[in-house]
């Protein structure tokens, strides 16, 4: 058995709903990104234990891979900026 099978379950952090409660969509995304990170580390701590490079560049890219689901399972980071065009060969 792996030390990735081995990692315990985190526990949800609730993240507010637009609705004022706890949401439990944004909860699940937010233990999954950080489950998904604690997994990429553990691949790099095996790196840096790897013998050979043949050993350490697939661990490499394993964490590389983690970190990319990471990322894509977190909600897109709002500016908090809304841009209106304006036509202004029309506006006066």
């Amino acid at each position: 058995m792996s030390d990735f099978d081995q990692t315990p379950k985190l526990p949800e952090v609730q993240a507010p709903s637009p609705e004022g409660g706890r949401g439990h969509i944004g909860s699940t995304v937010m233990s999954e990104a950080i489950q998904f990170r604690q997994y990429a580390d553990e691949a790099l701590r095996w790196a840096a234990k790897a013998a050979t490079e043949k050993e350490r560049l697939p661990l490499m890219e394993l964490a590389r891979t983690w970190m990319q689901a990471a990322t894509a399972s977190e909600p897109p980071i709002s500016m908090g900026v809304n841009y209106i065009a304006i036509d202004h060969t029309t506006a006066r």
